[in-house]
């Protein structure tokens, strides 16, 4: 059986390991501190990769987002890079996706840059996961108080598309 690991970047992104829908682990994107800016932990996140020793990586592919400011673009693009690069170093097969074409995929809605529409694509995402997982395992593992850590939901949802899509077809 593979081990999938789905990455959402970002500083409040999160990573899963994932074998099988209910077997999953789930952690926060590694963070540290440099002076008065927070980025990746990339030993942390080089742990991570090791200790779950994955056979492919699914990461979105970074894209200009209609109303994101230049730095966290530019954040994310090395972040990217951080991804490749780390997985490259470690022999771990890796793949990116456009992330309208997963969430279209599993949602059957596709992400609009015009319109802007990442809530309803959430809410998609959550309504999916309602389907796949039991409500307490969801309210256990991905919620912070009353609301969905989407870096957690995204990061299953990127390991979920590879394991009912492209892992079948092999």
């Amino acid at each position: 059986m593979k081990k999938i690991i789905g990455i959402d970047l970002g500083l409040n992104g999160a990573i899963c390991s994932m074998i099988n829908t209910d077997n999953y682990k789930l952690y926060d994107m590694p963070i540290i501190k440099i002076g008065k800016k927070k980025d990746i932990n990339l030993q942390e996140l080089i742990n991570i990769l090791k200790q779950e020793k994955p056979d492919i990586v699914i990461f979105e592919e970074i894209n200009n987002i209609y109303k994101v400011a230049k730095n966290t673009m530019f954040s994310l693009g090395k972040q990217y890079g951080y991804i490749k690069a780390i997985c490259t170093a470690l022999n771990i097969n890796y793949y990116s996706i456009e992330p309208k074409k997963w969430q279209k995929i599993l949602t059957d809605i596709p992400r609009s840059n015009i319109q802007g529409n990442y809530k309803e694509t959430f809410f998609k995402s959550i309504s999916l996961l309602h389907m796949i997982l039991d409500t307490n395992k969801i309210d256990k593992d991905f919620k912070i108080k009353t609301k969905y850590h989407d870096g957690k939901v995204d990061a299953y949802m990127l390991a979920y598309y590879y394991y009912v899509t492209i892992n079948k077809l092999k």
